[in-house]
C-alpha cells in the first residue's frame, strides 16, 4: 500500500504513471521533504478515515453504512460528509510549509465505493488536487466515480486542466464543500461540469436556505475546548453533521475567505501575558514571559502567516529574529513599522539571507538610515502618512493573506481598537508557575465567509 508522500496517495499496490513532480512554491524557501501520511487508507469507503482521531471528527474504524431511504430523501448522506471532511483534512496538509493560498484536497471514490486516491494541491501554481487524483486511477476505475473536494476547482482561461480531467475521466458526480470565493472563478467549474453531464452537489449551497442570519453572534459559538463552530437550530443529526463539515471547509480557507470578503488580510495578534494580567515588569522588562510550549506554538503560527509585524521599539529592545526556527518550509516576510526610522544599523532582522525584511515608514524619514538598510538588502517602503490603515492596506496590496502581529502596546492597542486584529493568540505564564497555554479567541472569518457567499 502506497503512503501519502505530501501530495497524493494511491491505495492500490501498483501506481500508474502520474503527472510530473510538483513545482516548488514561487516564494524563496527550502524545498520541503516528503512526509508520510499519519493515517492509512483502507481501500474501502466504509472505512475511509484510516488511523487516529482528527479535529474534524474522523474516527478510526468507524463504519459509514449506506442508507437507501436517506439517499432518496436528501442530496447528501453521511458517507458524503465523511469524505468531505477527509478532503478538508488533506487540504490542510501543506499549511505551514507554503505561503497561504486556496488550500484544496480531493478524495476519489469508485462506483463500487472504493477509495482510489487521496490528493491535495501542495502550493499555489502546482498541480490541482483533482488532476492528481484522476491520474492515479485506471480508466475503468474512473468511469462512474465520485470526487469529493472541499473547494471548487479553478476554471478560467489557462486553468481548465482540473475540470477537463474530471470530464475526461467520465466521473459521475462531484461533491464540493464550498464554491470558489474569487469572483472570476466562483461557480465557473460547477457550470462547466454540469454542462458536460457531471452531477455537482455543493454543501454550502444546499445549506444556504437553512442559515437565516449571518451575524457573528448567531452563527458562532464556543464549545468547551474553545473551538469556534456554527450554530444550527435543526435537530436532525445528518443536518448537524453537514453544518460541522461545512465549518471545516470554511475554516481551512479562512485566510482566503476573509481576504476576499473584507479586502484585508486576516490579522492575528500575539502577545505574552502573566496570569495576573501583566505584559511586562515595572521597568518594562518582558523577556521570556511565555514558556517553551507557547513559544513553539508561536513558531508554528509564524509559518502559517505571510508576514510577521513588529514595531521599532521591539527591534531596539529585543533584537528579534522572527523566524520559524525550522530549516525548511515557508519563510514569512519580517515587517518593521517605524514612524521615526530610529533603528539600529546592526540587527538580526537585517540579515536577509535567512528571511526577507520589509521596513514601512513615513516619507523622507531619516534617509541616511534608509540608505544603509537598503544596502544590506532590506526593502524600505515610504508612505505619505504612517497609519495602521495604511500599513494593512499595503500588506493587502502585496498579496499577503494572513499577518501575525508580534508588536508591543504601541501598535497592539490601536490595532485592537480599530478592529484590524481578527483573532488573538495569547501565550500565558503564571508569575509563579509556568503553564504555557495558548488561547485562541473567536475569529470573525467564519461569519464573514458565510456573509460573503450569501
Amino acid at each position: 500500500m502506497k503512503k501519502l508522500t505530501g501530495r497524493s496517495r494511491h491505495v492500490k499496490t501498483t501506481r500508474p504513471a502520474g503527472p510530473a513532480s510538483l513545482a516548488p512554491p514561487s516564494r524563496p524557501r527550502s524545498s520541503p521533504s516528503p512526509r508520510p501520511c499519519k493515517s492509512k487508507a483502507t481501500g474501502d469507503a466504509n472505512h475511509p478515515e484510516g488511523g487516529g482521531i482528527s479535529s474534524l471528527g474522523l474516527v478510526k474504524g468507524k463504519v459509514v453504512p449506506v442508507d437507501l431511504e436517506e439517499m432518496e430523501r436528501t442530496t447528501f448522506q453521511r458517507r458524503d460528509m465523511v469524505m468531505l471532511r477527509r478532503a478538508t483534512l488533506l487540504a490542510a496538509s501543506s499549511q505551514g510549509e507554503v505561503s497561504p493560498f486556496p488550500f484544496s484536497g480531493c478524495v476519489l471514490v469508485s462506483r463500487k465505493l472504493k477509495v482510489l486516491a487521496e490528493t491535495f494541491q501542495y502550493a499555489s501554481g502546482t498541480t490541482p488536487a483533482s488532476l492528481l487524483a484522476t491520474a492515479l486511477a485506471s480508466e475503468d476505475e474512473l468511469k462512474g466515480s465520485t470526487l469529493y473536494m472541499n473547494l471548487e476547482p479553478a476554471y478560467s482561461l489557462g486553468e481548465e486542466a482540473a475540470v477537463e480531467a474530471i470530464v475526461a475521466a467520465q466521473a459521475k458526480r462531484v461533491v464540493l464543500g464550498v464554491e470558489h470565493p474569487l469572483v472570476h472563478l466562483r461557480g465557473r467549474a460547477i457550470e462547466a461540469l454540469r454542462r458536460a453531464g457531471v452531477r455537482v452537489d455543493c454543501l454550502r449551497t444546499h445549506l444556504a436556505a437553512d442559515i437565516e442570519s449571518v451575524d457573528a453572534k448567531d452563527l458562532l459559538s464556543r464549545d468547551g475546548m474553545g473551538s469556534p463552530h456554527l450554530e444550527y437550530g435543526g435537530g436532525d443529526s445528518l443536518q448537524m453533521e453537514m453544518v460541522r463539515t461545512l465549518v471545516g471547509c470554511l475554516e481551512v480557507n479562512e485566510n482566503l475567505l476573509h481576504n476576499v470578503a473584507k479586502a484585508k488580510p486576516l490579522c492575528v495578534l500575539k502577545y505574552a501575558m502573566t496570569l495576573d494580567g501583566k505584559t511586562a515588569s515595572v521597568s518594562g522588562h518582558s523577556a521570556w514571559i511565555s514558556g517553551t510550549q507557547s513559544r513553539q506554538k508561536v513558531y508554528k503560527q509564524r509559518a502559517l502567516c505571510d508576514c510577521v509585524v513588529v514595531g521599532g521599539e521591539t527591534v531596539r529592545s529585543d533584537n528579534p529574529n522572527l523566524t520559524t526556527r525550522r530549516g525548511e518550509g515557508h519563510v514569512p516576510t519580517r515587517v518593521v513599522v517605524s514612524r521615526t526610522m530610529d533603528l539600529p544599523t546592526e540587527c538580526n532582522l537585517w540579515d536577509t539571507q535567512i528571511a526577507p525584511t520589509l521596513v514601512i515608514t513615513e516619507r523622507a524619514k531619516n534617509p541616511e538610515i534608509q540608505a544603509k538598510l537598503r544596502n544590506q538588502g532590506v526593502e524600505v517602503v515610504e508612505l505619505e502618512s504612517l497609519t495602521l490603515e495604511g500599513v494593512v492596506e499595503h500588506l493587502y496590496d502585496r498579496g499577503f493573506m494572513r499577518v501575525l502581529w508580534e508588536c508591543g502596546g504601541a501598535l497592539a492597542g490601536p490595532g485592537r481598537e480599530l478592529a484590524h486584529t481578527h483573532s488573538l493568540g495569547l501565550p500565558h505564564q503564571s508569575c509563579a508557575v509556568e503553564t504555557s497555554l495558548l488561547l485562541t479567541h473567536p475569529s470573525l472569518s467564519l461569519s464573514l465567509s458565510l456573509s460573503f457567499f450569501l
